[in-house]
């Protein structure tokens, strides 16, 4: 599943609900975010490493796909991935298969991918910045998440959202989910969220 929308849009609350409604719920859900994931450390941080890949690695270690293992990997910011990652990306997604850093056998994993982006990944193709064959592999199905200011009818159950993630024993008073209903919120669901906390 592909989702797309602005920032702070709320993609990353559609790709939880698509784990919690999907056959692999009891499974983890492992979030990625791939802009904050270094160029050279991608390929060992998705796919993990086999003791004795390179100097220093004493131990196997998992990366995010092993551990999303009957779950849901949410690669959120996929429009930031390197172009050779997105290549053994789109083989995994083919093969249901990773490779780990050192390793000459492939390990079969049963992983439900969800992806996240606020750029246009058709426009990037055009303009060489991402795979093609990448694109047509992941675009379908699609769903792009429209500002919260075209969905209000939403905003009462953010707001509950976020006071029942203080922990507090708050409950939302009719005057504070007006006030969110009067705004125009254009950071999205996480602005919403940050003023109610």
């Amino acid at each position: 599943l592909l989702v797309g929308g602005s920032t702070g849009a709320g993609k990353e609350l559609a790709a939880r609900h698509f784990h919690r409604s999907g056959p692999t719920a009891a499974g983890p859900f492992v979030p990625v975010n791939c802009a904050a994931i270094p160029r050279e450390l991608a390929e060992r941080l998705l796919f993990g490493t086999v003791r004795g890949a390179y100097s220093g690695a004493t131990a196997a270690a998992d990366g995010y796909v092993q551990a999303a293992d009957g779950g849901v990997l949410f690669l959120d910011e996929i429009g930031e991935l390197d172009l050779e990652i997105q290549a053994k990306l789109l083989r995994f997604l083919e093969t249901g298969e990773v490779y780990p850093i050192g390793a000459t056998r492939p390990r079969r994993v049963d992983v439900r991918v969800c992806l996240a982006t606020h750029r246009d990944l058709r426009a990037m193709v055009q303009g060489r910045r991402f795979r093609e064959d990448f694109y047509f592999r992941i675009a379908q199905p699609q769903i792009v998440l429209p500002p919260l200011c075209d969905r209000p009818e939403e905003i009462p159950w953010h707001v509950e959202q976020a006071i029942a993630g203080l922990d507090a024993g708050l409950a939302a008073h009719a005057l504070l989910v007006e006030a969110g209903l009067l705004r125009p919120w254009p950071g999205n669901v996480r602005e919403l969220r940050a003023a109610v906390q």
